[in-house]
């Protein structure tokens, strides 16, 4: 592999959980819209030339390449399986270590199995930097959130067949919990956003230098005008994901069954994988639990033509549907710095969201975005009531909001933010 070399470059790994979008539209494989925070940054990256970078992801083979902009490397490991934790994968990220050579090795998020590998590498684990994203620990507590026991304790055909039920689900959250708790001892430098995390980082290695490192969202949500009322669609709800318990899904559609009423013409939109559809029987032995589950509110709450699933979405699509509705709903009981609220934010979408973890570190209740207390399906009814009802309150959310996520995703100093840290690391 050859990618043009200059002096003074620092060599840049980036170790990441999920092939990022841009590579797999590069080298032609499908991939995930999902981590958008990496496509942003890699954004910043293309358009300086400090940095020669190589993108690390695990795939079902062993390949690697470059596209002219970067080095790329696939390792196996099995994402949904990380109680997987073999020779193959530590000699895998060993092999890509000794084949790049980096300065740094940026290492996006904490749970798999392959972080926990780069840093029991002696060689390599000084040159680490991780990047907290979720919390494990903390998703691993409250993984049941509110579900009704019954709920917890039945498996459909697909989670038998799958290993994968609701408590299943839990119990690979505990796993992922516990590589959590090794990288985390062993982490010299570590990044954050949020108070929630650091905090997380105090607690678990006092000793590790941690980092603010804001990050950049895509292109898309940079460009372009504002939300405004009348470009909207009234009473118009989007939710940017909801396929499984955390992500709250199921306080949404209780919430919209309080308000159907009142609203008679309104709507909830969902981006993210369709976990509730059953037109064929393909489909209907596909179908997890929690989508039961969802399916069962749905129909308990007269909702049946008030949802819409849209399935994955790329960013100008989720750009188009947040710029659509009335109001932006990120009803999780568990999230760190989600990066659909500081979207939202940035196009100035009037948003609610759940005053939990990391969230109020990014937006201050009343003043940039609503808040209510996850599970509250009373307290969600009352604040999109209150962004229904008031179009001065969206006017002035919406223009704080953009000012907020401006200086928060200010895509130049993220990235002299994250060169100075692999600058600082690397010497």
């Amino acid at each position: 592999m050859e990618l043009s070399e200059e002096k003074n470059k620092i060599r840049v790994l980036w170790l990441c959980n999920l092939m990022p979008s841009f590579v797999g539209d590069a080298i032609g494989k499908p991939a995930t819209n999902k981590e958008g925070w990496i496509a942003g940054m890699y954004c910043e990256v293309k358009n300086h030339n400090d940095i020669t970078l190589a993108i690390a992801y695990p795939d079902r083979e062993v390949y690697s390449g470059s596209t002219g902009d970067y080095f790329y490397y696939a390792f196996r490991e099995d994402g949904n399986r990380p109680e997987d934790y073999e020779s193959e994968l530590k000699r895998g990220i060993n092999d890509i270590c000794e084949s790049f050579k980096p300065d740094v090795i940026h290492c996006f998020g904490t749970e798999y199995a392959h972080t926990r590998a780069l840093l029991e590498n002696e060689k390599y684990a000084g040159k680490a930097l991780i990047h907290l994203q979720g919390i494990m620990e903390v998703c691993f507590e409250k993984y049941y959130t509110d579900l009704p026991e019954k709920v917890i304790n039945h498996n459909t055909f697909r989670d038998i067949i799958k290993k994968d039920g609701i408590r299943q689900q839990k119990e690979k959250f505990g796993i992922r919990a516990k590589h959590e708790a090794v990288t985390m001892s062993n982490a010299k430098n570590i990044c954050g956003r949020t108070e929630f995390d650091r905090e997380y980082t105090k607690k678990k290695n006092p000793s590790a230098v941690y980092y603010r490192l804001n990050e950049t969202l895509r292109d898309t949500f940079y460009e372009g005008d504002c939300w405004t009322p009348k470009k909207s669609t009234r009473h118009r709800i989007f939710v940017s994901q909801g396929n499984y318990p955390l992500k709250g899904l199921h306080t949404v559609l209780e919430a919209v069954g309080m308000l159907k009423d009142k609203y008679p013409d309104i709507s909830l939109y969902v981006a993210g994988d369709d976990i509730v559809r059953d037109n064929s029987l393909k489909n209907k032995i596909r179908e997890p639990e929690y989508g039961r589950y969802l399916k069962k509110l749905i129909k308990k709450y007269g909702l049946e033509d008030i949802v819409y699933f849209l399935g994955q979405k790329n960013a100008s699509e989720m750009k188009e549907q947040m710029m659509q509705c009335n109001v932006f709903v990120l009803p999780s009981f568990v999230e760190n710095s989600p990066n659909s609220l500081g979207e939202a934010m940035m196009l100035g979408v009037p948003s609610v969201c759940t005053d939990t973890c990391g969230i109020p570190s990014l937006a201050d209740d009343k003043i940039e975005v609503l808040m209510y207390e996850p599970g509250d399906a009373a307290g969600l009814c009352k604040r999109i009531t209150d962004i229904f009802e008031d179009d001065s309150l969206c006017i002035s959310l919406s223009e704080k909001a953009v000012k907020r996520a401006n200086e928060t995703h200010d895509r130049l100093q993220n990235y002299k933010d994250a060169l100075k840290i692999y600058r600082q690391i690397a010497t």
